[in-house]
């Protein structure tokens, strides 16, 4: 049985979200479940080569396709960047691939086409500074979700390791207003 894979969002194109693919690659294999990036391929690429880093990186045109290519290179379902991208210098000319990556990938995994999706981090002044209107991805996801269900949805962050989940209460508030903010069930 042909597992589906994972889809992880390429984040800020300047930030560390493609190093972190690269390696989740390198410490994934062998995996019982393949991924693959919503990303550049010739910036995983080059940014692989910088960092001396074995990854073979191939372009796929589907999610199905992740499993043949996984064990042998780091699968990638293009997300062309409007500009190259330099590290840790964002730019918001690249803000509506870091977007498409995100929502391609919410896309995919509403329709059932992948089991889930991973999202590397963003910039958000970068996004704003573009025109994005959201807190976060949270709030962006909510959205996506919504629009796809025709109705709101209730979302929630959660961070999870081996034995255990965190569901925040409060995000984006400083931690005296997130305190003041807080109310008990009855």
């Amino acid at each position: 049985m042909t597992l589906l894979p994972l889809a992880v969002t390429m984040g800020e194109p300047a930030g560390i979200g493609g190093e972190l693919s690269l390696k989740a690659w390198l410490a994934a294999r062998p995996v019982d479940r393949p991924f693959f990036v919503l990303d550049d391929a010739a910036r995983l690429a080059s940014l692989a080569r910088d960092l001396r880093l074995d990854v073979p990186v191939r372009e796929i045109s589907e999610p199905a396709e992740a499993g043949q290519y996984f064990a042998t290179a780091l699968p990638v379902l293009p997300v062309r960047l409007r500009t190259p991208a330099t590290p840790g210098r964002p730019d918001p000319v690249n803000a509506p691939a870091t977007l498409e990556a995100i929502e391609r990938a919410a896309s995919l995994a509403l329709a059932g086409d992948v089991a889930g999706m991973v999202t590397n981090p963003i910039q958000k002044k970068t996004l704003q500074d573009a025109g994005f209107r959201h807190p976060g991805h949270t709030e962006f996801l909510a959205e996506l979700a919504s629009r796809t269900a025709g109705r709101p949805v209730e979302v929630a962050m959660m961070l999870a390791c081996p034995g255990l989940r965190v569901v925040p209460v409060t995000i984006h508030l400083a931690l005296a207003e997130a305190v003041r903010t807080l109310e008990t069930a009855a």
